[in-house]
């Protein structure tokens, strides 16, 4: 039985998620997604080099690739196809993540696979699976499956950071963001256009 203390804090990211997925619509509308995704994790690594002066444990090179996962190429998958979905289907879609990540670990990281998990993840792919075919206005494809990409993308991220991470709590998010940065600056470069006009003609909202 968890305490519950344990379930608030196990609630509070949904919730968290579910808030700033939904403020990110109207901010993908204006900003490219892959330079939003770089000012969100540039401040996130600017807080934390000053409020956690540690630094990762995890090698680098094996934090390049689950910060590849976990933040740039889920990042760009999953904010690319908010442009042409709506934020709730979007964020039932990307629900997928978590059975996923529970098929990975179970694959990667020999992790039991019970009756509860089994049902648990079979639930969830039939609540996506009602939410793409049973609208009357079914959301496109492409985005969807670019969302679930995103989510299986993830999902692998986080299975990569527990077989490979030497850290844990903040410094996995300073990690990320550490070596997500430099990737979404690159990827930005080079994929994609006006991002500092963008920044000049932003209102207060965006």
């Amino acid at each position: 039985m968890m305490h519950s203390r344990n379930l608030l804090l196990a609630l509070l990211p949904p919730l968290f998620w579910g808030v700033g997925f939904t403020l990110t619509k109207p901010a993908s509308a204006h900003f490219q997604p892959l330079f939003m995704m770089l000012l969100v994790y540039a401040v996130i690594a600017l807080i934390m080099l000053v409020a956690h002066r540690e630094m990762p444990k995890t090698p680098w090179l094996k934090l390049t690739v689950i910060a590849a996962f976990s933040v740039t190429i889920q990042g760009a998958l999953m904010f690319s196809a908010l442009a042409y979905v709506e934020a709730t289907t979007a964020n039932l879609v990307l629900q997928t993540q978590v059975p996923i990540a529970i098929l990975l670990g179970w694959l990667l990281l020999g992790e039991a696979l019970d009756g509860r998990k089994i049902l648990g993840t079979a639930i969830a792919l039939t609540g996506v699976a009602i939410v793409i075919g049973l609208p009357q206005e079914r959301p496109p494809l492409l985005p969807v499956l670019a969302v679930i990409a995103a989510g299986a993308t993830w999902a692998l991220g986080q299975v990569l950071t527990r077989l490979w991470s030497r850290d844990s709590g903040l410094m996995v998010l300073k990690a990320n963001a550490l070596f997500g940065v430099p990737q979404l600056l690159v990827a930005t470069l080079v994929l994609e256009r006006v991002q500092w006009q963008s920044i000049v003609s932003a209102t207060p909202l965006d």
